[in-house]
C-alpha cells in the first residue's frame, strides 16, 4: 500500500476497501471506543472520521488544515477521559560528539553513499492540541498533568500516571519513527527518551552504548501495552 493511504477489511471480507485520501495523505489514525468511529489525521493536521458501523463506510471531514503544521510529525492520541489530542513533534539533524558504533562487516551502500556516524535526529519541540470535534477546531494546551504519552512507530498511547506509578506525568516517552532516517542511517543511534512538556527538553530513558543495548539502533523500538485479559 502506498504511503499515506488507508484501507480497511471487515471480518469475512475477501479484499481490502480503499478509503479516499486527503490532499496530502494520512499520517496517523486511532479508533475511539467512545463513539465507535475511526479518526484519520492528515499531514496538514486536517482530520476525517471513518464510520464502519453501517453497510457502507462513511467518511466525514471534521477539521480543515491547520496553518504551520506541515513540517512536524503528527500523532493522534485519545486520553482515558475521551479527549482526542493532536501531538506535533518537531525534529532536527544534529552532530553527536560520540560516533555511532558500526558493525565490523559494515559495507557502504553505493546507492546511498558513505554514512555519517555522528548524525542524529533529535526532537526539539512538541506541541499538544485538543480537538474540538463539534466546533471543528483545535485548541493549544500546555500540559497533561495526569497522563504520560507514548509516541513512536506503532499506535500512540496515553496512560494515567495514577495507575502506573513508574511513569512520569506531563511527559512523552518517544522512539525514533522517521522512516527516512531509520532506513538511510540504519546503524546510527535512535532517539529513545522522555520529553518533558513542562521543561521542553529530553532526558534519557536508558544509559549505555549500542554494544550493550543493540536494540537502540535497529530495528527501531516500539512501545507495547501488555494485556492480561
Amino acid at each position: 500500500m502506498p504511503q499515506g493511504e488507508v484501507s480497511f477489511a471487515r471480518l469475512g471480507d475477501d479484499r481490502w476497501t480503499w478509503v479516499a485520501q486527503g490532499d496530502d495523505g494520512y499520517r496517523n489514525a486511532i479508533y475511539s471506543a467512545a463513539d465507535g468511529l475511526f479518526y484519520l489525521l492528515g499531514l496538514d493536521a486536517s482530520m476525517c472520521s471513518l464510520d464502519l458501523n453501517g453497510p457502507s463506510p462513511v467518511v466525514r471531514k471534521i477539521l480543515d488544515s491547520v496553518p504551520k503544521s506541515v513540517d512536524a510529525s503528527k500523532y493522534l492520541v485519545q486520553t482515558p477521559a475521551g479527549d482526542i489530542l493532536q501531538v506535533w513533534r518537531s525534529r532536527e539533524e544534529v552532530d553527536s560528539e560520540i560516533p555511532a558504533e558500526y558493525p565490523p562487516d559494515y559495507v557502504v551502500d553505493e546507492s546511498i553513499g558513505p554514512q555519517d556516524p555522528c548524525l542524529e535526529l533529535n526532537t526539539i519541540e512538541m506541541q499538544l492540541y485538543k480537538v474540538d470535534l463539534h466546533g471543528h477546531r483545535v485548541e493549544l494546551i500546555k500540559s497533561l498533568p495526569e497522563y504520560a504519552l507514548f509516541l513512536g512507530y506503532n499506535g500512540s498511547m496515553c496512560l494515567p500516571v495514577k495507575d502506573f506509578p513508574g511513569l512520569k506525568p506531563n511527559c512523552a516517552y518517544v522512539t525514533d519513527d522517521s522512516m527516512e532516517y531509520i532506513n538511510f542511517w540504519k546503524h546510527n543511534r535512535r532517539e529513545i527518551g522522555i520529553w518533558s512538556l513542562a521543561e521542553r527538553s529530553m532526558s534519557k530513558l536508558v544509559d549505555g552504548s549500542q554494544t550493550i543495548y543493540p536494540w537502540l539502533n535497529w530495528p527501531s523500538p516500539i512501545w507495547i501495552q501488555p494485556s492480561f485479559f
